[in-house]
């Protein structure tokens, strides 16, 4: 929770991935709990992790120094929305291993990017072909040819507007939220479906 709080945090736990920790600390020395973060980034087995993809945007952000701590939920993510003037892709920018999905090395471009725009940039249209990659991954796979987008990341009109035709144009049909919002408003809809308090 205070992670999503100060973006920050995130940042400096992918400049630890990165083997990059003086400069963490250099970069965010204005936070007294900048160093004992990082020395507690020496002990993963103390750490919570998260698969979320809205922390990829917040540690985004805070890479490219557009928010480092937030007053609002999404903020971080919203400011780096606006931003974007035209989506450009890292092609070298995310990785597969173990069917899991990893933009490392957009996040480590996104490090040294002296330009937010470019930065907001690179990181969505990034975002929107790996997902889609991933994705058409997966529906092989499984063979099938449709998915149902949901979660709190595809309020932002530009990742859903772009996974979106990015999967029409690998034959994939999918389905985004009409009626419902695809973020809390659409899960806590869901949740009740499944407990049987909604009868269909």
């Amino acid at each position: 929770d205070r992670a999503v709080r100060e973006p920050w945090r995130l940042a400096a736990a992918i400049l630890n991935q990165l083997g990059r920790n003086e400069e963490a600390i250099f970069r965010f020395d204005q936070f007294p709990m900048a160093k004992p973060l990082l020395k507690l980034l020496h002990s993963p087995s103390s750490l919570e992790y998260t698969s979320s993809c809205g922390r990829l945007f917040d540690a985004a952000a805070a890479l490219l120094g557009i928010c480092w701590q937030s007053s609002y939920e999404g903020q971080a993510a919203m400011q780096l929305e606006s931003l974007v003037t035209n989506t450009d892709i890292l092609s070298d920018g995310w990785t597969f291993k173990q069917n899991n999905l990893s933009l490392l090395p957009l996040l480590k471009n996104l490090a040294d990017q002296p330009s937010p725009i470019h930065g907001a940039n690179l990181f969505h249209g990034t975002l929107i072909a790996s997902l889609a990659e991933w994705l058409s991954h997966h529906c092989q796979h499984q063979q099938v040819n449709q998915v149902v987008l949901s979660g709190g990341c595809l309020a932002n009109r530009v990742l859903s507007s772009g996974l979106y035709k990015a999967l029409k144009q690998q034959n994939i049909t999918p389905y985004l939220p009409q009626q419902l919002p695809p973020n809390d408003g659409g899960i806590s809809l869901g949740q009740a479906w499944l407990t049987g308090l909604i009868v269909t």
